[in-house]
């Protein structure tokens, strides 16, 4: 006989918990309705829509990936489609909420720095105290933990180690946010975590032995030299409190040019280094691209977006072609 505890919402807690998913959407809904209209717009834009999505894309990615492409034997059972669907949406809202947490205590101990490269976030600009902004982020981790725990006892633990890191990072005492290059090896740990969470919703051995090793190196390093490009607004702020980065070590020319090469470099090798057939004009197109709003200092939710676009296509090529 098989066993299923690792299934989508399999247990019958779990099962009677998937109704708490329309309770916690509305629960979100009302917060957000009863808010101050301008405390609702800055949090809206501090939501880090860029960086967010590609960790939603990341997950999918993994769901995608262990319905391809893993052994049958290693599914777990979707028959009820109802329950894989709220699991599915769950795990989704899940890791959103998780970021989103992070998001605030990043921001939490991030002050002195936002103040000066960052003066629109919400906190800064006095439209939420510390005490409340930091009880939010207590509640979206709840909410969180709480669906992930409908999802899958797996999906559970790579959601608790997505904010143990996220807490390492920001927080002190370790705040590892100030290391070079170890700052941006966190948040490729979290990248890799997300797509394993993502994995773990619908493997049965939790995700560790069904994503091969050469995606777990691309997105780990991958993402590790990509997130520098977020250390590019926050030069001035950094220099000021010690927290070394590519772009306080050489300056903003020289690490531009150095990052634009790099990420731009990554674009061409890692088709090559998955062994798929892929477009070298398309590749060469994004590249060039990615390398220009680098050098050029552009937005970073635009650098973010086109290597989502990147990821996207690499993914379609990747699964079925």
């Amino acid at each position: 006989t098989r066993d299923w505890s690792s299934d989508v919402c399999s247990s019958d807690l779990q099962k009677i918990s998937t109704h708490l998913l329309p309770a916690i959407i509305f629960l979100l809904f009302f917060i957000h309705r009863i808010m101050d209209y301008r405390l609702n717009r800055s949090l809206i834009s501090n939501m880090r829509l860029s960086r967010v999505l590609y960790y939603l894309l990341l997950g999918c990615f993994g769901g995608i990936f262990v319905l391809k492409k893993a052994p049958i034997d290693s599914l777990v059972d979707i028959s009820n489609t109802y329950m894989t669907v709220l699991g599915s949406l769950g795990a989704l809202l899940s890791l959103f909420l998780v970021f989103e947490s992070a998001v605030i205590f990043n921001d939490v101990y991030d002050y002195e720095i936002d103040r000066i490269s960052s003066p629109d976030r919400p906190l800064v600009k006095n439209l939420i105290s510390r005490k409340s902004y930091l009880s939010l982020a207590l509640l979206f981790l709840l909410l969180a933990l709480s669906l992930a725990f409908i999802v899958n006892l797996n999906f559970f633990i790579w959601i608790f180690l997505y904010f143990l890191f996220s807490y390492l990072y920001s927080c002190p005492p370790f705040r590892f946010r100030k290391y070079f290059i170890v700052s941006n090896f966190i948040l490729g740990i979290e990248a890799l975590i997300a797509i394993h969470a993502g994995a773990s919703v619908f493997s049965t051995s939790g995700s560790i032995n069904v994503i091969p090793n050469k995606i777990n190196l691309i997105v780990l390093f991958g993402y590790t030299l990509l997130t520098q490009v977020k250390d590019i607004k926050d030069v001035k702020g950094d220099q000021e409190n010690g927290v070394y980065t590519l772009f306080t070590i050489l300056g903003l020319k020289k690490g531009r040019l150095l990052l634009g090469f790099i990420v731009s470099s990554l674009v061409i090798l890692i088709p090559i280094f998955l062994e798929i057939s892929s477009v070298f004009f398309i590749d060469l197109s994004i590249a060039l691209a990615l390398f220009a709003s680098i050098l050029y200092g552009l937005a970073e939710p635009v650098v973010f977006i086109l290597y989502f676009i990147y990821f996207i296509y690499i993914g379609f090529q990747y699964f079925y072609l």
